[in-house]
């Protein structure tokens, strides 16, 4: 990683829970960052997704684009969900492996609302890009990150960095 990001914790998948937290996330940085490696799920119809601060309102939005080679499918805009949808169609599965590179933009500025910005590629000839939006202007001090089914298998591992001085 370029020596703007900084580790702030490691989860790697040993017992395959659902859902993993990052909590007590400071306020030193401008930006997060969060590396999904060797995503694999228990489900064949996993969909990973995201809270923050163990808020659970309808104040969620997300909008993806997919592609698979021959076609382009448009996810969304899904509006007042409970959390930000990570995958639309290239979520990895219990045959396939997929990454994540998720992007958090001022998450500790407390006068505006938080946006994501992710790009997945799921190991079955899929891709996608998405933005997400918590409607929300508290800081964000923890970030929940699931499953919508199945669990995490073993060998997933995700990585919360923090960025020093994003420009």
């Amino acid at each position: 990683m370029p020596a703007t990001y900084e580790p702030i914790a490691t989860w790697s998948a040993t017992s395959q829970p659902g859902n993993i937290s990052f909590t007590s996330i400071t306020s030193g940085f401008t930006d997060l960052i969060i590396i999904v490696e060797n995503m694999k799920n228990t489900s064949t119809q996993p969909y990973l997704r995201m809270q923050f601060n163990s808020d659970s309102s309808a104040i969620y939005s997300t909008l993806q684009m997919y592609g698979n080679g021959s076609s382009v499918l448009i996810g969304g805009p899904l509006t007042n969900r409970n959390d930000i949808n990570l995958d639309y169609s290239a979520a990895p599965n219990t045959s396939t492996i997929g990454a994540r590179y998720i992007h958090i933009f001022n998450y500790a500025n407390s006068n505006i609302h938080k946006q994501v910005l992710w790009q997945s590629f799921g190991g079955n000839g899929g891709v996608d890009i998405g933005v997400g939006r918590w409607r929300n202007t508290n800081a964000i001090t923890s970030i929940l990150i699931g499953q919508q089914a199945g669990n995490f298998a073993d060998g997933s591992r995700i990585t919360l960095y923090g960025i020093k001085a994003a420009s």
